[in-house]
């Protein structure tokens, strides 16, 4: 079963290979953020809002919590029975959360499950910045954390915007 779900994977991902090109873009020019947080771990909404608003950029969450509940809302949580079979999110589910598109993707989730590479790939932003690098170098920059340490969203976050207000 694993071999079908792999050639599933890898087709629906072939699918979503676009040409747009994707880069770093100054803070200024940001007008739409789009953050993928981890639901089921503490989340940072508090400094997403503080960010976002003292930079004048529209925000939205989308929350991935398909190990175990959350108490995210539910129209921004892409949950386990929101997957197929092979682990990719519905369309029906997904599309609204990624469209339109932003012009920063922030993935907070630390790993690189299947749903989000999905996601990361789908979705049509013109900067993706992650934690950790997904096949075939979806984002431009990561923020991989050191050998032996493990942060949270908020400080992962902290890290990226030290970095964004240094290229405003």
């Amino acid at each position: 079963m694993a071999g079908i779900k792999e050639i599933a994977r890898k087709r629906q991902l072939s699918s979503l290979e676009k040409v747009k090109p994707t880069g770093i873009i100054p803070l200024g020019k940001i007008s739409s953020m789009l953050v993928l947080l981890d639901g089921t771990q503490q989340g940072c909404e508090e400094e997403l809002e503080k960010f976002a608003s003292g930079h004048g950029i529209s925000l939205r969450t989308v929350y991935l919590a398909w190990a175990v509940e959350s108490k995210t809302p539910a129209e921004a949580t892409i949950r386990k029975e929101d997957l197929d079979w092979a682990g990719r999110p519905s369309d029906e589910k997904c599309g609204p959360l990624l469209d339109p598109a932003p012009d920063l993707l922030v993935s907070l989730v630390d790993g690189t499950p299947y749903p989000l590479e999905y996601l990361a790939k789908r979705c049509d932003a013109r900067f993706k910045v992650g934690r950790k690098q997904l096949p075939g170098d979806t984002f431009d920059v990561v923020f991989p954390e050191p050998r032996g340490e493990h942060h949270t969203q908020s400080e992962a976050f902290s890290q990226i915007v030290k970095f964004l207000e240094t290229i405003a």
